[in-house]
C-alpha cells in the first residue's frame, strides 16, 4: 500500500523493508527452504532500500557489505536492486548499467575490507580500558578506512593514539 508520494512524485511506503523481512522470513520457511537462503534473503529484504536514490560511494557499499555479511555480499545486493529498480514506475534514479559499474567505488570488491585493527589492539595503543567505547572506535576505524582515510594498520594505530592518548611513552628526543 502507497502511503504518500514524495517530491519527485515517486511512491513511498514508509517501513516496508523492515516490515518485509519477517513476512519473507515466515514464508521461506513455509516453504522448507534452506536457513542459510533464508538469512540471505531476509537480509536482502531489510536492507534492500539503503542505497537508493543517492550516489553509490565506496563509504555506502562497504557499510551496507558490514551489515549484510556474513549471509550475502554485495554481487547478491546487486541482483535484488537490479529486479526492485526493474520494478519500479516511474524510475527517476539512475542506475549503473552493470555490476562492475555498481562496484567500481570499491575497486570490484564484493565484501567489506578487513578490520585494521582488532580491539585488544585498540586498548594497547590507547588509555582506553576493555569495553563498549572499544567498539565505538572500531566502527569509527571501519568508517575511516570506507572513506579512504586511513589505509593501513599502522595508520589505525597511529590515528588510535592521536585520538585516544597513548599507553606506551613516546620516544623523547
Amino acid at each position: 500500500r502507497v502511503l504518500r508520494y514524495d517530491e519527485r512524485g515517486v511512491p513511498v511506503t514508509k517501513g516496508h523493508a523492515k516490515a518485509g523481512e519477517p513476512l519473507a522470513k515466515a514464508f521461506l520457511r513455509a516453504q522448507k527452504v534452506p536457513d542459510k537462503v533464508v538469512a540471505a534473503v531476509a537480509k536482502l529484504v531489510l536492507w534492500h532500500m539503503e542505497l537508493s536514490f543517492r550516489p553509490v560511494t565506496a563509504e555506502g557499499l562497504f557499510s551496507l557489505a558490514r551489515k549484510l555479511a556474513p549471509d550475502c555480499d554485495l554481487t547478491d545486493f546487486w541482483a535484488i536492486s537490479v529486479a526492485d529498480w526493474n520494478g519500479r514506475r516511474p524510475r527517476f534514479e539512475v542506475f549503473p548499467h552493470s555490476l562492475q559499474e555498481y562496484l567500481a567505488p570499491v575497486g570490484g570488491a564484493t565484501t567489506a575490507p578487513k578490520p585494521l585493527l582488532a580491539g585488544h589492539e585498540v586498548i594497547s595503543q590507547s588509555q582506553i580500558a576493555p569495553g563498549p567505547q572499544v567498539g565505538q572506535i572500531l566502527k569509527l576505524l571501519a568508517k575511516a578506512h570506507d572513506k579512504g582515510e586511513i589505509r593501513t594498520p599502522d595508520e589505525a594505530r597511529r590515528w588510535v593514539r592521536g585520538h585516544y592518548g597513548s599507553r606506551r611513552p613516546e620516544a623523547s628526543s
